[in-house]
């Protein structure tokens, strides 16, 4: 199912739309309740739009970097099936009212729905809130609680950075709605035909620096692999799979679990970090 997405300047007319208001950097567990809802309003009968921030890494408070990069980013909405969404530019549109802002959304609508979280805020320095959408609009604005854990922490993006800052892949591919990834480049060294993986994106959050469990995706096909994340630019190592033949390319990077090895011990992948990713595999 492709994703449809449009800008302000090009909003169509939608059939009863319901937008889902957020930046959306990551699409946590607290953010598939807002699609959760929007569904339950539509039926089936009714377009479910979603408003996300393209330029994240422009948003107030950003919190040590972007959690993964945009074409990342589009391609899970639509892996979650979302068919329509608007792009809006954060230093573009930072500077309008809320009251402008919504009329910008809703310009070419007749009738439609809001859904959001209880801690949205949008238009000239967050001043709109969910209580201005109620003011407004009434019954047609759906406030979702946000989502918190048993110890009352609240979910949110910059909470699942965090935790890619401590190593904790695990958690965040169980908060998040896909496992954690992002666009790379694989650099084949010639010289000792062994592989390194850059990020393209240089905002990304740095994760912990350790050895971590990953798949790499190269033209459609996933292989297992041990990544070395310490500097900016990461040794990987194949596992059971023969890469002699590769060549420096563009590649996706899943990364699954964080593998228990002090990286102080070793400044490569050896083979005990090998046979300790291939029984994580087996766990």
């Amino acid at each position: 199912m492709s994703l449809n997405i449009y800008s302000f300047e090009n909003i169509p007319k939608f059939n009863k739309p319901i937008f889902i208001l957020g930046s959306f950097e990551s699409f946590h567990i607290g953010h598939y309740k807002l699609l959760e809802k929007a569904k339950e309003l539509s039926q089936d009968k009714r377009d479910i739009v979603l408003l996300y921030f393209k330029d994240v890494e422009n948003l107030p408070k950003m919190y040590s970097g972007i959690f993964t990069d945009y074409e990342t980013r589009i391609q899970n909405f639509a892996n979650l099936k979302i068919q329509n969404a608007i792009e809006i530019e954060y230093l573009t549109n930072s500077k309008k009212s809320p009251k402008d802002f919504i009329l910008e959304l809703t310009k070419n609508q007749s009738d439609f729905d809001f859904v959001c979280g209880s801690d949205f805020s949008f238009g000239y320095k967050g001043q709109g809130k969910p209580e201005t959408l109620l003011k407004e609009y009434n019954n047609k604005v759906h406030v979702v609680d946000i989502f918190k854990l048993n110890n009352n922490i609240k979910i949110s993006t910059t909470y699942l950075k965090q935790l890619l800052q401590l190593g904790e892949i695990d958690l965040v591919n169980t908060l998040n709605s896909w496992t954690y990834g992002f666009n790379a480049k694989l650099i084949k060294d010639l010289d000792n035909n062994s592989f390194s993986v850059e990020p393209k994106n240089k905002f990304l959050i740095k994760l912990l620096p350790a050895f971590y469990i990953a798949k790499i995706e190269i033209n459609s096909y996933q292989y297992y692999s041990v990544i070395q994340i310490e500097n900016d630019t990461w040794p990987i190592q194949f596992i059971d799979f023969e890469a002699t033949n590769l060549q420096s390319q563009d590649v996706k990077i899943f990364i699954i679990d964080k593998i228990n090895f002090e990286i102080r011990k070793s400044n490569e992948i050896t083979e005990e970090i090998i046979k300790k990713a291939k029984e994580k595999f087996l766990a």
